[in-house]
């Protein structure tokens, strides 16, 4: 089993107040590839909480069935989570399950912390009225909000996730935001990827677009200013930021690794020291053969950027490229003029069923103020990338478009690896 460790983070609910949130470790399950003829599903029993000494509502049951399980309406741009991971997993995963009638129970602690011990609670109750949770992959509560220090938590990796979720976060401008998206992003905890953070290097006092000695640990839990991390700064990925704005964004090509939605030979990995010129496919291209890369640090083993990883093999670098969707993805167009560079720690996490960890590197430091500063970071056409660390340096030569239909088609980058 598993050391249990504990993992902070925070969810924005206003542009000025912060509200905590926490995942926590348990013992590792496996993680596989399934193919899109064959889906893996995630079957959800969605169980709704309230106490003797509290009987709000924990939420409308169609709601809820609405935000998690119903088909997506385009026109509209409203969608669901089971949309979002089977487009997240190109078709690898479905997402099915039920909600069900509300469980009042008695606590015996008030504490958050025992969200698992009210679950199970429920549980007990739904199965001494005869009904069969067996057939159900995952664990969903949820509970009238508690002045609990999160809004979701969840098992990173596992089966079990609790929302606490506020009126104001069911009210957004699409009807399904801020509580959608963080059902999506616990239920991502459970797959196996982290929160998706954000770092800046420093070189003589001034931040710079590369990877230097003086880059901060990214899980520093840096905030805002000027800070140079944030845990949740990867404003380009479900698992980071973006739970904060309104782009619905999909899991980057580290998350999905981690997720089991990407192969190896969809991400592959260059370790071997040369001069490399590759092209690289938009992300969210199903029948792209190579969705991302994988590139080995050399010699930084013992580089202190991981202080929460368990894992003891040299960090990575992973490259993907996104395209501007209409449903999800809804991000400035510039992101795609770009190719995102994160440190990485992913291969092996497949196998493993333990989590890795992924940071965004700002390719433009400063340009903007607070966690908004990520928002333009991808490596710009013509531009280098400098890992003084590693020695390995990437420029971005081309990006290239289908004058047929002026979609993106593929990038084309030098990497030189000492």
């Amino acid at each position: 089993m598993s050391t249990k460790k504990k993992m902070f983070a925070a969810l924005l609910v206003s542009a000025i107040l912060l509200v905590p949130a926490r995942v926590t470790a348990s013992t590792p399950t496996n993680h596989w590839v399934s193919s899109p003829s064959n889906p893996e599903t995630i079957n959800i029993a969605v169980i709704r909480i309230n106490f003797t000494d509290n009987l709000s509502s924990p939420g409308s049951a169609t709601l809820i069935g609405d935000l998690l399980f119903n088909e997506p309406d385009i026109d509209k741009k409203r969608m669901s989570l089971a949309f979002f991971y089977e487009t997240a997993s190109y078709g690898r995963v479905q997402v099915t399950g039920s909600v069900f009638p509300t469980i009042t129970i008695v606590r015996t602690s008030r504490d958050c912390d025992d969200y698992k011990t009210w679950g199970r609670t429920a549980r007990e109750a739904l199965e001494s009225q005869g009904t069969n949770l067996d057939e159900y992959t995952h664990m969903m509560y949820f509970w009238p909000p508690q002045g609990c220090y999160y809004a979701g938590i969840a098992e990173l990796p596992g089966d079990e996730s609790g929302m606490n979720l506020w009126r104001r976060w069911w009210r957004t401008t699409d009807g399904q935001g801020d509580a959608m998206d963080t059902m999506i992003h616990e239920l991502g905890h459970n797959l196996g990827a982290p929160h998706s953070g954000a770092i800046r290097c420093r070189a003589g006092g001034v931040s710079v677009a590369g990877i230097t000695e003086k880059c901060r640990a990214p899980w520093a839990f840096g905030r805002f200013g000027g800070s140079d991390t944030w845990e949740y700064g990867d404003n380009l990925d479900v698992m980071g930021g973006n739970l904060y704005l309104p782009f619905h964004a999909l899991p980057s090509s580290a998350s999905r690794f981690m997720m089991g939605f990407l192969t190896e030979e969809e991400m592959p990995l260059i370790e071997a020291a040369g001069t490399y010129e590759i092209e690289l496919n938009p992300l969210n291209e199903p029948n792209a053969a190579i969705k991302g890369y994988r590139i080995r640090r050399p010699n930084v083993e013992a580089y202190g950027l991981w202080g929460m990883s368990t894992q003891k093999t040299a960090p990575e670098i992973c490259l993907d490229w996104r395209e501007r969707g209409t449903l999800f993805d809804r991000f400035p167009s510039s992101i795609s003029r770009g190719i995102s560079i994160r440190l990485c720690d992913v291969t092996g996490t497949q196998q493993r069923g333990a989590h890795g960890n992924a940071v965004l590197v700002d390719m433009t430091p400063g340009s903007r103020s607070g966690f908004r500063d990520w928002l333009d970071g991808p490596l710009r056409v013509g531009k280098s990338f400098v890992d003084e660390v590693s020695g390995i340096r990437i420029k971005l030569l081309s990006i290239q478009r289908d004058p047929i239909n002026n979609a993106l088609s593929r990038a084309r980058l030098r990497i030189e690896i000492p």
